[in-house]
């Protein structure tokens, strides 16, 4: 297993592309209402999470760790796609990464650039960073709820990160749809609508958004 600590390129290193793709029942999300099969609602206002823990698993059995964090934003266009470092004389056959950051990075956080608390993901040094945040409103013209996500935090007991793994295609970019609809049997469920804090409702959520990766 390699340890990727420099960041440059040769002639054995070329670089792959991971893009998300925010999406509620196969429909690209936007800022405007999106309308539920129930006649319902949904407005993304805010959309944030943390990426962490990179590794690029090749097809003669080696593996390669990238050390970075990225933040994705739905309001920021060139949060939508990460680039990675990778060998251009090996064959990728799947990459892994973590939604969140884990304890050691929390723990070890400089708090520069994507880990900055001017980016709005920082709690406190107590209980670390969140991990993911979802703001918006839902219901119908009559009755329209607003609802706040914030998911996070470095407790062991309730551990909100979660690995996502895709499989390689031979494609320079390597979309990762984030279908929504699991957010909106949450709403639909459950009567919490706000959640800020480290307990069991923020465990049950990161259950629902673990959904939308898979």
């Amino acid at each position: 297993m390699l340890l990727l600590s420099h960041k440059g390129y040769s002639a054995t290193r070329d670089s792959l592309n991971i893009k998300f793709n925010p999406l509620l029942n196969g429909e690209k999300i936007t800022h405007t209402p999106q309308h539920h099969p129930k006649d319902q609602l949904l407005t993304i206002k805010l959309f944030k999470f943390y990426v962490s823990n990179f590794m690029i698993n090749y097809k003669d059995g080696s593996s390669e760790i990238i050390d970075k964090v990225f933040l994705y934003s739905l309001t920021k266009k060139e949060s939508w796609m990460i680039q990675l470092p990778k060998s251009s004389v090996k064959e990728v056959e799947s990459v892994l990464f973590t939604i969140g950051l884990d304890s050691l990075t929390t723990k070890n956080s400089n708090m520069e650039n994507e880990l900055d608390p001017i980016h709005g993901m920082f709690w406190s040094w107590r209980t670390g960073y969140i991990n993911y945040k979802i703001e918006g409103s839902y219901g119908n013209n009559k009755n329209n709820q607003p609802f706040v996500f914030h998911i996070g935090g470095n407790s062991q007991d309730y551990n909100t990160t979660f690995t996502v793994k895709k499989i390689y295609q031979g494609k320079d970019t390597l979309m990762t749809d984030i279908e929504l609809k699991p957010i909106l049997d949450f709403l639909t469920h459950n009567r919490k609508k706000t959640i800020m804090s480290i307990n069991d409702d923020s465990l049950s959520f990161s259950q629902f958004f673990k959904k939308c990766f898979q």
